[in-house]
């Protein structure tokens, strides 16, 4: 199976909207009516501190001006809770080997993180947990579902 390296593709090469709105579309499935998706992005600013902040606003635009400010955006493709089958953001549901991913729990999310340099985005995989220090996000070069992540973001990539 590949493993997911960075994917690195020229800002006007990726849907960039049609990406942010497929992902808020699948966090809205997740937290329940009434509840903004926009309120569980997890932004970690250029200034190093990290966590979740707030977008404070119903303007998924608003993700996309974060990226143009610097801030390293984190999107979720798997919400927690491994204990039952869920679908991921791309709508199927993937089999995770838990020997594979010893920091995943069932409080984790995997996703990606994505930022903005030189008019080009760069999205790795990566896995949400918080520790015992209160740090949200483990950058991990390997996840088992490296390949329908991959195919996830080719999805958003114009040829």
């Amino acid at each position: 199976m590949p493993i997911m390296q960075e994917i690195v593709v020229k800002k006007k090469n990726f849907q960039i909207e049609a990406f942010i709105d497929s992902i808020l579309r699948y966090m809205g499935s997740q937290i329940g009516e009434g509840l903004n998706p926009l309120d569980a992005m997890m932004i970690f600013p250029p200034t190093g501190d990290s966590g979740f902040i707030g977008i404070d606003s119903e303007n998924d635009k608003d993700l996309s001006i974060k990226l143009t400010e610097g801030n390293i955006l984190f999107f979720v493709f798997r919400a927690p809770d491994f204990e039952k089958a869920m679908k991921c953001a791309d709508g199927e549901i993937h089999k995770h080997k838990k020997k594979d991913d010893n920091p995943i729990d069932n409080q984790s999310a995997l996703g990606f993180l994505m930022k903005m340099e030189n008019d080009c985005f760069y999205i790795n995989s990566a896995v949400a947990s918080s520790d015992e220090g209160g740090n949200w996000l483990c950058v991990r070069d390997s996840i088992s579902f490296d390949k329908p992540m991959i195919d996830y973001v080719k999805g958003f990539i114009s040829k």
